[in-house]
């Protein structure tokens, strides 16, 4: 039997520089948005970061999307 998947959520996570610990290595911290469009384009989302980092203090060392799929049996 088939499965087929249903997406639930995507959420949209920044990681970004916080400073710098005594070791002299990046301090990193992750910033999560909910409610991201679940149907909504890479691009898009990616653009949507940047614009939101550049009204942050703290510059973005990764931009990343996480979704989350129902599986269900056919």
């Amino acid at each position: 039997m088939a499965v087929m998947s249903n997406k639930l959520e995507s959420i949209l996570r920044l990681k970004v520089k916080t400073g710098i610990d005594e070791n002299g290595k990046d301090k990193l911290a992750v910033k999560s948005y909910n409610n991201v469009k679940t149907d909504a384009t890479n691009d898009a989302i990616y653009d949507v970061a940047r614009l939101i980092n550049s009204l942050e203090t703290t510059p973005a060392v990764s931009i990343m999307r996480q979704d989350s799929f129902e599986l269900v049996q056919e």
